[in-house]
């Protein structure tokens, strides 16, 4: 009830035992959110989402509270002084209306669930405004605001993807939207372009961490399932760095996932390799644009094209 498969941190003890700690694994507003449950080893109660307004679309973390009713937290949450900053609570916090998207991703032939599948909320402009990764119960789970209108893009390597609506405009109390998406497999057309998850890099490096060879294993299946596609793989940087700087190392970063699939047996003429530096912006965070964490890290990524 306590620990997931994702990432539980910063606990903390509150009065009469209670337990307070931030999680990524369950299904909250986004992000780490912050929960409590009391009890003991193996005895414990089962969790509470300490929701809105403590509990954000960003990372929550590091309760501390004395009392139950008053205290401090930590966010990056937009509004901010800077990345993340200090907030403090007491009982009498002004609930506001809590609008929530719940969702599941199923294959459309077997009707199983989904895993690792990339959930892009974007806003009416076509903004990315947050991400999530579905694991084997094909959830995902976003906060949304009241009077907007959202798109759900939806997509997974293997698949066609799917594009959503959604809309809060007209609701008047909190309320919690259901989604339900399908998708088919995919014949990997020329001109598509898919996203790979957790390509992550050390800072300043190019080399090719454990965690990205695990994604890149799944484009090498692909590649060898389907001998007769080729392919552009791009990486993409946020807007953070100079813009040279930023150039060179998203083609550094794309020649060795490149080098990567080559060595493991793909013809080094089915991949081009194409850095891109911050040319491609998901989201409004260009350069002197305050934004968070999680807004930048949706800029970085490596993507691939079937270009024949």
């Amino acid at each position: 009830e306590i620990n997931t498969t994702e990432e539980e941190a910063f606990p903390t003890t509150g009065p009469n035992g209670a337990l307070y700690y931030s999680s990524k694994g369950k299904t909250g507003m986004g992000g780490y959110d912050i929960y409590s449950s009391n009890g003991e080893k193996g005895q414990w109660s089962k969790t509470q989402n300490l929701k809105y307004p403590l509990n954000s679309t960003s990372d929550d973390f590091y309760f501390v509270s004395h009392d139950g009713k008053t205290g401090y937290f930590s966010s990056n949450r937009e509004g901010g002084a800077g990345d993340d900053d200090i907030y403090s609570f007491n009982d009498q916090t002004a609930p506001a209306m809590i609008l929530a998207l719940d969702g599941t991703v199923y294959d459309q032939k077997t009707k199983a669930t989904l895993d690792s599948v990339l959930v892009t909320l974007t806003d009416g402009n076509g903004l990315a405004m947050n991400r999530k990764v579905t694991t084997g119960n094909g959830n995902f789970f976003f906060g949304l605001t009241k009077d907007q209108d959202y798109k759900v893009e939806i997509s997974k390597l293997g698949y066609t993807s799917v594009l959503k609506t959604v809309s809060t405009k007209g609701l008047t109390k909190s309320d919690t939207l259901t989604m339900q998406a399908f998708l088919d497999k995919d014949k990997f057309e020329p001109g598509k372009t898919y996203v790979l998850r957790n390509i992550y890099y050390d800072f300043d490096k190019s080399n090719i961490r454990p965690d990205a060879a695990r994604e890149l294993n799944k484009l090498l299946a692909i590649l060898k399932e389907n001998p007769a596609i080729w392919i552009e793989l791009s990486s993409h940087t946020d807007s953070r760095g100079s813009d040279q700087y930023n150039q060179w190392l998203s083609q550094s970063r794309a020649n060795a996932a490149t080098q990567y699939l080559i060595d493991r047996g793909i013809e080094k003429e089915r991949i081009k390799a194409r850095g891109y530096g911050e040319t491609m912006l998901l989201n409004r965070c260009s350069d002197g644009v305050k934004c968070s964490h999680a807004e930048h890290q949706l800029n970085r990524r490596t993507e691939f094209k079937v270009i024949k």
